[in-house]
């Protein structure tokens, strides 16, 4: 499935997502998250309600600032951040617990991209941390250009990252992601080609603006 439409064919350079996209991290993330409320409760703090493992995912793709100021806006922010430490040491433990794995494809897409010369990016709404024990325990180096994680970036918004300090405005991109706020990145952008990623972690109206809908990775290689 060839596409005929020339900001995706005079793509080089493919800004990828990570959870949802490249990552399933649904599993370890759930547990993770149970076990901070647990901890919440242990410490005395209330919990606004028993969150469903969908609520739970729903919170997979934003920045951690963001997560915990929906999730407990009555803490203060210094309480906020230290909560989020301690869940990111729950997530690290899952992930080398082996709890999370890349999707099917992956790596044979992204080896095939790197075949065609692509460009590939790397823009995740994660710690410096996070993203670091995923480039060592998966070798993401091998594929990845670049790696922009929010943290190092103040946890702006995806769009603010990549019209700040990635996009050359004389080049076409392509953006890869299961979650509006990668989709964002493509408005009012006549140089952005955009793919909502279905077999992801948001819903189907987070991708309504996409370009297109793949419902597997691998549809890439096909595309492009």
């Amino acid at each position: 499935m060839k596409i005929n439409n020339n900001k995706i064919i005079n793509a080089n350079t493919i800004i990828f997502d990570y959870d949802g996209t490249l990552y399933n991290s649904s599993i370890g993330y759930i547990k993770s998250f149970r076990k901070i409320c647990d901890i919440l409760i242990g410490d005395g703090i209330k919990i606004p309600k028993q969150y469903s493992d969908n609520e739970i995912i729903k919170w997979l793709g934003v920045t951690p600032k963001d997560m915990w100021a929906e999730f407990m806006p009555q803490l203060s922010e210094k309480d906020r951040k230290n909560y989020s430490v301690k869940l990111g040491e729950l997530i690290a433990r899952s992930i080398s617990n082996g709890d999370g794995a890349l999707y099917d494809g992956v790596t044979e897409t992204l080896q095939y991209l790197k075949s065609k010369n692509k460009v590939l990016v790397l823009l995740s709404n994660c710690t410096n941390k996070y993203m670091t024990m995923h480039k060592n325990k998966f070798s993401l180096n091998k594929y990845f250009d670049l790696f922009c994680c929010s943290e190092d970036f103040g946890y702006m918004s995806k769009s603010e990252i990549f019209s700040g300090y990635i996009e050359n405005p004389n080049e076409n991109y392509i953006v890869v992601g299961d979650r509006y706020k990668d989709i964002e990145i493509s408005e009012n952008k006549k140089n952005v080609f955009a793919i909502g990623c279905g077999y992801g972690f948001g819903n189907i109206s987070e991708l309504e603006k996409s370009d297109i809908i793949i419902e597997n990775i691998s549809e890439l290689c096909d595309i492009l």
